[in-house]
């Protein structure tokens, strides 16, 4: 019955479904005032019956009117909120659509591209070591290392691609995941990114805490974070500056992973620039180096997948400390805690 009521005053105009509620108020007004004088013996006048209808008509009729015109704001409001929902939907059915679309074609492309160039790396590495003799002039050894580090350079770059498209479209599952021991891979980490520190005569200081706590993650994406986070400081570093890795437990279960560099440092919108897909910081001193853009972005996309987080800290000219922050329940700790250096 109130559904009948309700569609038959949306079919009508403000005023008429106002005339309408304001006759059904005063009716039911002068059948109650006729219902109290049969109960009371009081006796129903003319003037009994002015003053009911003159304050019902003047009571009701602005709570209707108002009251009619909000129903008919909440249900255009709700219309408006219909077709933004059906608008957005569609739009996340497309975007996935879009993202499914351009992760099989990265896929297919990346493997189209990647046989040959595994095809040129192994060659160009026979080349280099001249595997069936001599090649005569020394040039072409030399052409054969360029070939060799441009190809690795290229499928690495089709990797990170290929990686970070995946992880952006939902399709990668840390499905790999494993007890990694934290000290191991930070050390591990650290020998694989020693030389390059080396060559720029840069200090690095492990603040590690070895306690055998450990990471439940993929052991893989773990040190890919890592090396990529302590490649950046090596590369950004100047000759003889300083590199400091340390591990911290917060109060609530946390661990903190930080890497703090001497380096270049960088300002709040070259953090931005750093952070966004293929993103290069262009004509500042000390960032000649090569770089696609890809790896910061990598990072806090893998970090993202496992519940973890990506902060940096940096000021141009004082260096960059950059953390990564694992949330407790990634946490595997040792009943017996030993700590050291």
């Amino acid at each position: 019955m109130l559904d009948r009521i309700t569609h038959f005053l949306g079919r009508r105009s403000l005023a008429g479904a106002a005339v309408f509620l304001v006759l059904t108020a005063l009716t039911a007004a002068l059948a109650v005032a006729a219902l109290i004088a049969r109960v009371t013996a009081y006796p129903l006048t003319g003037g009994f019956l002015f003053i009911v209808t003159a304050v019902t008509v003047i009571v009701a009729t602005p709570i209707i009117v108002y009251a009619q015109k909000i129903i008919r704001e909440l249900r255009e409001s709700g219309r408006v909120l219909k077709g933004l929902t059906e608008q957005l939907v569609y739009a996340r059915d497309e975007a996935e659509r879009t993202n499914e679309a351009r992760a099989r074609f990265l896929a297919n492309i990346s493997h189209e591209l990647r046989t040959p160039l595994n095809s040129i790396i192994g060659f160009s590495a026979m080349l280099e070591k001249e595997s069936f003799g001599p090649l005569g002039d020394r040039r072409y050894l030399t052409f054969a290392e360029d070939i060799h580090l441009s190809s690795v350079h290229l499928l690495d770059i089709i990797n990170n691609i290929l990686d970070l498209s995946r992880l952006e479209s939902g399709s990668v599952t840390p499905d790999d995941e494993e007890e990694v021991d934290v000290a191991d891979a930070i050390s591990a980490c650290i020998r694989i990114i020693r030389p390059l520190a080396d060559e720029q005569r840069l200090r690095i200081v492990s603040m590690v805490v070895d306690d055998g706590t450990s990471l439940v993650m993929s052991d893989r994406m773990l040190r890919q974070v890592l090396l990529n986070i302590l490649s950046n400081a090596a590369k950004f570093t100047p000759e003889g500056g300083e590199i400091r890795v340390a591990t911290e437990f917060r109060p609530s279960g946390s661990l903190v992973i930080s890497v703090s560099d001497t380096g270049i440092g960088m300002s709040a919108e070259e953090i931005k620039i750093a952070m966004t897909p293929f993103g290069r910081i262009e004509n500042v001193p000390g960032r000649e180096h090569a770089g696609t853009g890809l790896g910061l972005p990598l990072v806090a996309a893998m970090m993202e997948l496992h519940g973890g987080t990506l902060a940096i800290d940096s000021v141009p000219g004082r260096g960059t400390t950059v953390s990564l922050l694992f949330p407790a329940m990634r946490l595997r700790r040792p009943a017996g805690i030993r700590r050291a250096s």
